[in-house]
């Protein structure tokens, strides 16, 4: 039945610490208090500035220059971008979720598992090289400038893995791109932990 397995990373393969990137953040901005990098960390204008950098909107440099903007000082861009962004005490890789995947693709070694993320470069490799597995499509939103739960990000990832949507089965962790997929007649599952994936897996002979 099922020729793809379409997957989110953030929330289902790996684990993002905001609290610790709140951390990591005030560390580098000193003498700014923590209360205030929390502020605009969990503000309208940080979060639109990140969905800019991982739709493509804007390149590196200008999320590092927009940052700046925020917190109205300077940032130093390799500590950023090694400690903060992608620090591995606030981006963890969930081993027993990615082995499910291996488990799924040595049973059906011609099923297509995908990878379908809102996420930047930087984090994307960070995460992709951590994880250790080699996906055979790797969907993320600043390449084809498609934001969950935008619909076109969806039919990319459906094109690459050379499927139509009945042949595919899709998990993520937000309820509203669980619904997104589901209106495309993709069978899409929201995650909620890896023993709940295993029992549907295991329940279509996916595992």
């Amino acid at each position: 039945m099922f020729k793809a397995l379409l997957c989110d990373m953030g929330g289902v393969l790996v684990h993002f610490n905001h609290d610790a990137y709140e951390r990591g953040l005030a560390e580098l901005l000193k003498p700014l208090p923590l209360s205030l990098v929390q502020g605009i960390t969990r503000g309208e204008k940080w979060h639109k500035l990140l969905v800019e950098f991982e739709t493509g909107a804007i390149n590196d440099e200008r999320f590092i220059t927009g940052l700046e903007t925020l917190f109205d000082r300077p940032l130093p861009r390799k500590a950023y971008w090694t400690t903060v962004h992608t620090g591995r005490d606030i981006m963890r890789v969930d081993e027993v979720a990615v082995d499910i995947l291996r488990r799924v693709k040595r049973k059906h070694p011609n099923l297509a598992v995908t990878l379908v993320s809102n996420v930047d470069p930087f984090v994307l490799k960070f995460c992709v090289d951590g994880m250790d597995f080699r996906f055979d499509h790797v969907v993320p939103s600043f390449r084809v400038r498609s934001y969950k739960p935008d619909t076109f990000i969806y039919k990319a990832a459906l094109t690459e893995s050379g499927v139509v949507a009945t042949n595919a089965m899709f998990w993520d962790d937000r309820a509203e791109n669980v619904r997104a997929a589901k209106d495309l007649n993709i069978c899409a599952y929201r995650f909620t932990d890896v023993q709940a994936m295993e029992r549907v897996l295991e329940g279509f002979e996916l595992l």
